[in-house]
C-alpha cells in the first residue's frame, strides 16, 4: 500500500480496508518515500502488517512479503504401484 497517494492517503485506505470483515487478516505492506522518525509506527497503527521505505530493494520487499505467503507445496509423488497402473492403462 502506497502511503503517499493523492486523495485518500494510504493510512485512511488501510483503515477502510480493515473495517471490512473479509479483509481483517489481509496482509498489507506499507510502502512510502516518507522516511521520517515514527513513520513505521504510524503505518502499523493504521493497520499495516509491515513497512518498507522507498526506494524499495528487491531483497527488502521479498523479506517483507515472505512471511505472508503460503508455505510452498511439495510436489505430489505417486506411489510406484499407482504409476505403473497409470502407465499400463495408457498403453492399452
Amino acid at each position: 500500500m502506497d502511503i503517499m497517494m493523492p486523495g485518500m492517503d494510504g493510512y485512511a485506505t488501510i483503515r477502510a480496508i480493515r473495517q471490512l470483515d473479509r479483509f481483517k487478516s489481509l496482509p498489507i505492506i506499507a510502502v512510502t518515500g516518507k522516511v521520517v522518525s515514527g513513520e513505521r509506527d504510524r503505518c502499523l497503527e493504521a493497520g499495516a502488517n509491515d513497512y518498507v521505505p522507498k526506494p524499495v530493494g528487491t531483497l527488502q520487499l521479498l523479506a517483507a512479503v515472505r512471511p505472508w505467503l503460503p508455505p510452498p507445496r511439495s510436489p505430489r509423488r505417486e506411489s510406484p504401484s499407482r504409476s505403473f497402473a497409470a502407465t499400463s492403462r495408457r498403453r492399452i
